[in-house]
Order: structure tokens, then C-alpha cells, then sequence
């Protein structure tokens, strides 16, 4: 009898480990380093004394927009993801959480993330750039491999995480500055790249399959005999 509660544990510790991977990976935790520096950075740029009870609002505002657009993400590109190896253990995918689940979870984090912001003290500035990062991230998602132009929704992309950037100033009551200026179109330059161009070539031989408008595909990238390695023309 004295090995049954030793295996309730067991079995409790197993269930604890499997909900934290899938929530890792619904949500895309291992980059969500990344969202949350954002808001800090927009922070510090207006005021680099900023009290530590602002950067716990932008920490847990900056989650609420990086789970809205890692899984809102997901819910848009699953009939291309599902042939994709490299999201293959996707709770989405797999089919573990279905899109309806998923899309619920996404936005209600919107409304999280407002609320949030109110708490704290927002001001207009702060309420239109969190309204942009959100709008803009959405669109990207909605038609950002449908779009005719695809690099102009790369663009767009680059505006929803720069307008985090700024968030994390406007809601401390800083104002538009040079250095802000220039995170601001730092951070929309660095994603431009890193989802128009490396992104777009990580996932080309998947996206031609799928019928998918990519920047990379816009500027001439083809696929060789093999299907699989790129080439410009």
C-alpha cells in the first residue's frame, strides 16, 4: 500500500511536466525573451531610472501580446504548418488543442493587455501604439502569405513589434525622441530581415508547396531539381 501514493506522485509530477510542455511550446516561450525586451527597451529609452513596478507592466503586457501573436500566428498558417516537419510538435498541429481553443486563448489577451495597461496609469500615445502593435501583428497574420506584395507585410510586421517598443515609453509618459525614433526603425528594419528574409528561406520549399506568397518567392527565389535548396534568379 505504501507504493500508491509514491505513484499518485509520480503520475501527478508526470501530468505537471506534460501541461508546462505544451504550454512552452503553444505559446513559443523559447522566444519570448525576445517580446519582452521590447516594451523595456521602449522604457528605458525615455527614462533609464524607470521604477521596477513599470517594467513588471511591461513584462506581463509584453506576454500578452507575444502569446496574441505566436498563437494567432499559428490558428492563420495551420494548413501550411501541418506539412512543415519543423512544426511538427505543435499542440495545433498535432491537434491537441484545436484552432477554436487556440484563437480563444490569442485574444483574449487583448483585452488582458488593455487591462493591464489601465491599471497602470495609461495615456492616449500608450493606448494607440498598443492598439497598432495589436491591429498590425493581426493583419500580418491574416494575410501576411496572401498578400500580393508580401514584403510590405513583412513591413508591417516590423511596425506591430516597433509599436511595442514604443508602448513600453508612452506608457511612462515619455514622448517621441531621436533615440526613440531610432529603436523604433531599428526594430522594424531587424524584422523586416529576420522574417522576410531568413524566415522566408528556413520555410521556402514548405511555402512554394503550399501555394504561399513569401518575400523570398516575390524577389526570385526558386527551388533547384531536388525540391528542397534555393536559389535566386
Amino acid at each position: 500500500m505504501s507504493t500508491l501514493p509514491q505513484f499518485w506522485w509520480q503520475a501527478a509530477r508526470f501530468r505537471a511536466r506534460w501541461w508546462l510542455l505544451l504550454l512552452y511550446r503553444l505559446t513559443r516561450f523559447s522566444v519570448a525573451s525576445f517580446t519582452l525586451l521590447l516594451p523595456i527597451l521602449g522604457a528605458i529609452s525615455g527614462d533609464p531610472a524607470v521604477a521596477v513596478s513599470a517594467l513588471w507592466i511591461c513584462l506581463a503586457v509584453g506576454l500578452c501580446f507575444h502569446v496574441f501573436a505566436y498563437i494567432s500566428n499559428d490558428v492563420c498558417d495551420l494548413p501550411i504548418d501541418r506539412r512543415q516537419p519543423l512544426r511538427a510538435e505543435y499542440p495545433i498541429v498535432q491537434g491537441i488543442i484545436s484552432p477554436k481553443t487556440a484563437l480563444a486563448i490569442a485574444l483574449v489577451q487583448i483585452p488582458a493587455a488593455f487591462a493591464l495597461a489601465a491599471l497602470h496609469g495609461a495615456n492616449a500615445a500608450s493606448y494607440a501604439a498598443l492598439c497598432t502593435a495589436f491591429v498590425a501583428m493581426a493583419a500580418y497574420n491574416i494575410w501576411g502569405k496572401r498578400c500580393p506584395v508580401p514584403i510590405f507585410m513583412d513591413l508591417l510586421q516590423g511596425v506591430s513589434w516597433g509599436a511595442l517598443a514604443l508602448w513600453g515609453a508612452f506608457i511612462l509618459g515619455s514622448e517621441f525622441s531621436a533615440g526613440l525614433n531610432c529603436l523604433f526603425a531599428n526594430i522594424v528594419v531587424y524584422i523586416l530581415f529576420i522574417n522576410g528574409i531568413h524566415g522566408c528561406v528556413r520555410d521556402f520549399a514548405n511555402d512554394v508547396r503550399c501555394g504561399a506568397r513569401t518575400t523570398a518567392s516575390f524577389l526570385g527565389a526558386t527551388l533547384d531539381a531536388a525540391g528542397d535548396r534555393k536559389s535566386v534568379v
